[in-house]
């Protein structure tokens, strides 16, 4: 009998073993209570807005791992993402804006060709909404660093008036149409100092024009509001055609054009509503855009 209960007890210390082994080790869940815990508890305030009007909501917000652009989607993101193509298919004359948001110890994050991993995260929901049958006319994306490291808000969702397109030149953020901030430049300088996002972006387009020689690249380089127009037009001149010295470093041999909108076109305000000076704003002018397109005959 005792060898009997011995043996019992032996078995069931081997179970509770090989139930931990498979549960914690094999099937990785120990020690995840608490991240699952966080993501159902993820903030429910999520909304779709047409200016002052709720188009839809609330939802909860959507989850990224840090450094990640992969979101960890819930039914109720997908729940969301119906409802703004839904309005984006009944509207086809509107746009969304995509916003991905990103903390400071991100800021050094390497996403491919994109100048920082907001944008990648918000390319990442451009291709969503595009598979899911909305046009890539209606897409604008945007990276914005955000002032906490929480970040209960990483990803915002606006639909934009129908003037503004009129008001401000909106940076594309596309292989066929990439848009780099000044970070490639020092202030008021046109020494170009490719950062590696763009060095990757630069290698991506050197291999493309490799394989479509019946392509052209034009670089536009813009500015913002401080100086001559004078000033401005030639430091945008300047800052295409140091790039285009780079890429052709490179070996692309298909045309390269160069333009300069100076301080014509500008993507963001200077200047803030009471009349002080906008950095951030400024900071988005102040850019260089690369534009693949078909060579006219």
């Amino acid at each position: 009998m005792r060898a009997f209960l011995l043996g019992l007890c032996l078995f069931a210390l081997l179970f509770i073993f090989g139930r931990w082994y498979f549960v914690c080790e094999i099937r990785g869940h120990c020690g995840e209570q608490e991240e699952q815990i966080s993501l159902s508890e993820r903030p429910k305030d999520l909304y779709l807005l047409d200016g002052k009007e709720t188009i839809c909501g609330p939802f909860q917000q959507f989850l990224f791992a840090p450094n990640s652009i992969m979101p960890d989607m819930n039914a109720s993101n997908q729940a969301f993402l119906d409802k703004v193509v839904d309005f984006l298919e009944e509207n086809p004359d509107r746009k969304i804006m995509l916003t991905g948001r990103f903390t400071e110890s991100e800021k050094s994050v390497k996403s491919s060709f994109f100048e920082n991993i907001g944008i990648a995260r918000a390319a990442h929901f451009e291709s969503l909404l595009e598979n899911r049958g909305i046009d890539q006319k209606q897409i604008e994306t945007s990276g914005l660093e955000s002032s906490d490291e929480e970040m209960n808000s990483p990803l915002l969702f606006t639909i934009l008036p129908k003037e503004a397109s009129d008001t401000f030149d909106i940076p594309q953020y596309r292989f066929e149409d990439n848009t780099f901030s000044d970070s490639n430049f020092e202030l008021n300088s046109d020494k170009f100092i490719p950062g590696f996002q763009l060095i990757a972006y630069a290698d991506s387009v050197k291999s493309f024009l490799g394989e479509n020689s019946d392509f052209l690249l034009t670089i536009t380089g813009h500015t913002d509001s401080i100086g001559t127009a004078e000033h401005n037009m030639d430091l945008g001149m300047r800052r295409a055609e140091n790039a285009k010295a780079y890429f052709e470093e490179l070996g692309i041999t298909t045309p390269i054009n160069t333009v300069s909108m100076g301080k014509t076109q500008y993507a963001a305000p200077n200047s803030n509503p009471d009349g002080t000076d906008n950095e951030a704003g400024r900071q988005k002018n102040r850019r260089v855009n690369f534009k693949l397109s078909l060579q006219k005959e």
